[in-house]
């Protein structure tokens, strides 16, 4: 009982999936084992093509979405290589279009994805690949803030 808590007194911070694609052969040959086990057959392989879907996506569901998809994988390939036609539909990889540096400022920037968000904060930082706390810093700098949030008038 007092290693538990001891232990939880530290914060053990993990990246988000799309910062560590180095890590995807090995977490994926290890959630395949995982399904192999659950599901008492034989372990399926995946095509290098299918690979290269599942690289190039940008996982905002981490491992809990590779997971599923592999999963659902396993269920659609009636052979033991998964290729990309076995992959349920994965949206575009991180577009263009979201990087700063396809605006004029960055102000522009998150503007652009507060209104496509229709200024939901959170889903607004996902969409950007930011922080919530780093976008709340950046409405703050560029006066897109209600003044409820401790702006003025003058400020906006």
């Amino acid at each position: 009982m007092r290693f538990v808590e001891w232990i939880s007194r530290f914060a053990i911070v993990v990246p988000p999936l799309r910062e560590r694609i180095d890590d995807l052969p090995m977490l994926i040959s290890e959630a395949l084992n995982q399904i192999q086990l659950r599901a008492e057959g034989s372990r399926k392989s995946l095509d290098p093509s299918a690979y290269r879907a599942l690289a190039t996506y940008h996982w905002p569901g981490n491992l809990r979405e590779l997971t599923a998809v592999l999963e659902r994988a396993v269920v659609a390939s009636p052979s033991q290589v998964i290729t990309p036609d076995h992959l349920p539909p994965l949206d575009e990889p991180e577009a263009p279009s979201r990087a700063a540096s396809a605006f004029e400022s960055e102000k522009a920037w998150v503007l652009d994805g507060l209104r496509r968000n229709r200024y939901r904060r959170g889903t607004t930082a996902a969409y950007l690949g930011i922080s919530r706390k780093t976008l709340y810093n950046k409405m703050r700098r560029y006066g897109l803030l209600p003044a409820a949030h401790g702006m003025s008038e003058s400020a906006r």
